[in-house]
């Protein structure tokens, strides 16, 4: 099915927090848990849901599922998100006999690519190379403002702040966890707005857009961290957050790497084309200034 012919079938906000119970809350009735688990368990998967997954598959052989998550389709359950991916796993089974399951976190909010086990228990090697600290992702941003270093690193500690009854993350320098983040300019659009490469190599929440902010460079349409600062008059979905997990890649168990790419999204194809920038980068943007990644 192409790209622009797919339906929209309600891609729900997602990310699920852990729900924290006092230890004074009083136990779950029988009928309470009964409700929960009925919550909590996979629904049947429509064939329409079948189809549209399995045609955003970027990879695929018998250790390896690799998908182009849309952006802002709720990656797993919650309160008033019915629809996820993790209740449609079972449409990317293909033959295998049971469902493939979750080894990388991702936030809701960034299209990105997603790579995880195609079972359940993968071969030995496997559940290593999905680990946070030796898969690396590669993210593109548009950020608003020119950036004032055309690479380097962000060592800014995050910490959760919380105003009123709203949390957020923002740098903390007593409490804070360690937080660092690779960067650099591929391109600039003036004083305007630039196209940066980042590579996390830390995993705190909102870790890139907090460092961006930061720097007075806000991600285009991230207003929770960039306020107004982080929209562009003139420009067309100016308002929708450009951040994109462009890549992953990692170590084999034999030894070989494996990465790969997912396309933009369609909000971040029209900035790209509305500023001019290339459709691609020659190779790897960040090569040139990650040597020996911190850990």
């Amino acid at each position: 099915m192409a790209a622009g012919s797919r339906r929209r079938i309600g891609w729900s906000p997602a990310w699920s927090y852990a729900c924290r119970r006092s230890t004074t809350a009083r136990p779950a009735t029988p009928e309470e848990r009964q409700h929960q688990q009925r919550a909590a368990a996979p629904r049947p998967v429509r064939a329409s849901d079948v189809e549209k997954l399995q045609a955003l598959v970027l990879y695929r052989d018998k250790d390896v599922i690799a998908i182009n998550k849309p952006h802002d389709l709720a990656v797993q359950g919650g309160t008033n998100m019915p629809t996820h991916l993790d209740g449609m796993l079972d449409a990317l089974k293909f033959d295998a006999e049971e469902r493939p399951r979750w080894c990388i976190a991702w936030t809701r909010t960034p299209a990105a690519c997603c790579c995880w086990p195609a079972r359940p228990n993968p071969p030995p090697g496997w559940r290593e190379a999905f680990r946070e600290k030796t898969a690396h992702k590669t993210y593109w941003a548009v950020v608003a403002r020119r950036a004032a270093a055309a690479s380097g690193p962000h060592r800014l500690p995050v910490g959760k702040t919380k105003t009123g009854s709203r949390e957020k993350m923002a740098v903390d320098e007593e409490e804070g966890r360690r937080a660092i983040t690779y960067y650099t300019v591929v391109e600039q659009a003036a004083q305007k707005a630039a196209w940066l490469a980042l590579l996390p190599v830390t995993g705190r929440t909102h870790q890139l857009r907090v460092h961006c902010a930061e720097l007075g460079t806000p991600i285009l349409g991230d207003g929770k961290y960039g306020g107004p600062a982080s929209t562009l008059v003139g420009l067309e979905n100016a308002r929708k957050l450009h951040l994109h997990a462009r890549s992953i890649s990692l170590k084999r168990p034999d030894g070989k790497t494996l990465t790969v790419t997912a396309p933009l999204p369609p909000h971040m194809q029209a900035t790209w084309k509305f500023f001019g920038f290339p459709a691609d980068t020659d190779g790897d943007p960040l090569r040139r200034i990650v040597v020996g990644i911190e850990s």
